[in-house]
């Protein structure tokens, strides 16, 4: 899988944070070159300060558009 995060924002309030980031993410099957799909999704991460780092804690991932076929990535039949 090869992803491209771009336009990334980060809002930060204390020890919370949350980042949104638009990524588009490229699937080929290793067995079958023909077996593809391109993706391009929101992301929404919401994050909590430990110690020096931040975690995340909760991830939502909406999907915009894709075209190919979903076997690419999730497996089994076309």
């Amino acid at each position: 899988m090869l992803t491209h995060p771009t336009n990334p924002r980060i809002a930060i309030d204390g020890d919370h944070a949350r980042l949104t980031s638009i990524v588009e993410a490229q699937h080929v099957l290793t067995a079958d070159r023909d077996t593809h799909a391109l993706l391009k999704n929101l992301y929404a991460v919401d994050l909590v300060r430990d110690g020096e780092r931040w975690v995340v804690c909760r991830i939502r991932i909406d999907n915009v558009w894709y075209t190919g076929t979903p076997a690419a990535i999730f497996g089994g039949q076309n």
